[in-house]
């Protein structure tokens, strides 16, 4: 092989390894601020519940409705047909459901632990 064929064959490897790191950033990059605006969202949602904000609730779900994940949504949309005071036993394990959607991959916890945890030990 000539030196100048040596030369493009190395110059163009550069320019790919160079173009496929700035695209797989790039795309890393977007999926962190969308899961960034996702965790706010289920924040904000636990947090107006227990302050029981209308305005800040239905800013919450607008934006979960938005960038939730479906199971979320759908537990959400649930605790809606039952009704969204915690009073009864359906909507406190719907609104457990939700947290426990929320916490995505890691549901080690058990209902009832999440559930403890959220209303304090009924017993």
């Amino acid at each position: 092989m000539s030196s100048i064929t040596t030369t493009l064959l190395s110059l163009g490897g550069v320019i790919i390894g160079a173009l496929l790191q700035f695209f797989l950033s790039r795309k890393g990059k977007k999926d962190d601020y969308f899961l960034n605006l996702r965790y706010e969202a289920y924040k904000d949602y636990i947090k107006s519940a227990a302050s029981r904000s209308n305005s800040e609730m239905a800013d919450a779900k607008a934006r979960i409705a938005m960038f939730g994940s479906k199971e979320v949504i759908c537990n959400i949309a649930e605790l809606e047909k039952i009704g969204p005071v915690l009073i009864k036993p359906e909507a406190l394990s719907a609104f457990t459901n939700i947290v426990k959607e929320m916490r995505g991959s890691d549901n080690k916890a058990n209902d009832e632990d999440i559930k403890i945890l959220l209303f304090g030990n009924k017993e």
